[in-house]
């Protein structure tokens, strides 16, 4: 019995962890739904004072500033980051953080890093699992064949 009620604790546990990354999930799109709506705005509202010229220079500026500094935090941020979205297989946000970052200058370095890190350990773990598998069956015939041996 306690072992049902271990199981259904973890049960509920992995639901509740589950629902709270889908909760953090949207909040984090919401934010950025309204980020660009206040961009759209701002946008709107800067046009009648700078020159259209302007805008590239302002936008490679801000550009610059913001992924060059925040870069490293966007990549290992727990939930959303490079590592997460990976063993999350979210290929559309992923693609976006490419986009992302092959704006900035040897910044796919850091993504390629991470991705390399994480195709490794993959690799790893593939390996272990056919060397277990291989050695569970030389062990099974050593057993079948010990009685004729």
């Amino acid at each position: 019995m306690a072992a049902r009620e271990t199981g259904a604790l973890q049960a509920a546990k992995n639901k509740l962890e589950k629902q709270v990354e889908e909760l953090t999930w949207r909040l984090q799109l919401e934010k950025r739904m309204r980020s660009k709506e206040c961009l759209r705005k701002e946008r709107e509202r800067v046009s009648n004072y700078l020159h259209s010229s302007s805008e590239t220079k302002l936008l490679e500026k801000v550009q610059h500033e913001l992924l060059v500094t925040y870069a490293n935090r966007l990549l290992e941020k727990e939930h959303s980051g490079c590592r997460a979205l990976l063993r999350d297989d979210k290929v559309e946000d992923l693609s976006r953080m490419y986009r992302l970052y092959c704006k900035i200058p040897r910044g796919l370095e850091p993504v390629a890093n991470v991705f390399k890190q994480h195709v490794t350990a993959e690799d790893t773990a593939l390996v272990q699992q056919a060397e277990d598998a291989v050695s569970n069956y030389v062990n099974f015939v050593i057993v079948l064949l010990h009685p004729i041996l």
